[in-house]
């Protein structure tokens, strides 16, 4: 049995803070998000880890709300901090997972070096065995909720925007806001990465299969045009995807 996750003040967690205050990551995103997300656009940043996003989406819509949902402990205790720094009052912290069932359930975290961790990598997976033993696993509790339930719950009536960049459990977050996306058909922009896919029990194919079952149409951003393109949708592949309803197709581009 892994040990459970305790926090404590080290170098590693200063120098994860000040990158999380003072560094913006992820800026080539600005201008293509602001083509189609207005000032008070309301945003799920899933996996909101230290808030580069998080702060981006704060600056995007300084009239919207922007939901960061973040389950690990280690990360929140950066993520808010960053986020008070950069006076991003527009952002509320969810402290938990979105799944597709709730349940009190653990994160695993890589220890890389002792009270060194690699938060990012972070997963609800208790296989590890894709580190080949290379990380030590500390054990971190947490619950998770579907979106569809915090949607209810906090009474949102609009939804513009979901990003997830979640370790492979994209496809679970989904499942649980089948309701959500079909009545609010928000934007999403998810990290489709097939071995943590695989590792969470799923495939890119499947996620693609959920998506243009609800009438999604995929886009990729283009390096030199800095402008979202339309993929093959029956062709799964990886990478951070963008999909848009057909309704809102004209949006993106």
């Amino acid at each position: 049995m892994a040990e459970y996750f305790q926090w404590r003040f080290t170098a590693s967690w200063c120098a994860h803070i000040f990158k999380a205050m003072f560094k913006q990551h992820h800026k080539e995103l600005r201008e293509p998000f602001e083509k189609f997300l207005g000032k008070d656009a309301v945003i799920f940043d899933v996996g909101a880890h230290s808030g580069q996003l998080s702060k981006l989406f704060s600056k995007i819509a300084p009239d919207g709300t922007i939901y960061c949902v973040e389950p690990g402990t280690y990360a929140r205790t950066i993520l808010r901090v960053a986020l008070w720094w950069n006076k991003c009052r527009n952002c509320l912290v969810l402290p938990f997972a979105l799944d597709n069932t709730s349940r009190l359930t653990t994160l695993s975290l890589p220890e890389k070096r002792p009270n060194v961790f690699g938060f990012g990598l972070t997963h609800l997976s208790n296989d590890f065995s894709d580190h080949d033993g290379r990380y030590k696993l500390v054990r971190d509790v947490c619950a998770t909720f579907t979106l569809d339930e915090v949607v209810t719950t906090l009474g949102i009536e609009r939804l513009d925007f979901i990003k997830a960049d979640i370790e492979g459990f994209e496809l679970n977050m989904l499942q649980g806001a089948q309701q959500t996306i079909d009545s609010l058909s928000p934007v999403i922009y998810l990290e489709i990465n097939d071995d943590y896919l695989i590792r969470a029990g799923t495939s890119k194919e499947k996620v693609w299969e959920f998506m243009t079952d609800r009438n999604y149409i995929p886009y990729f951003l283009d390096d030199k045009s800095h402008e979202f393109v339309d993929l093959d949708a029956s062709t799964p592949r990886g990478g951070d995807i963008l999909w848009a309803h057909h309704t809102k197709e004209g949006l993106v581009q």
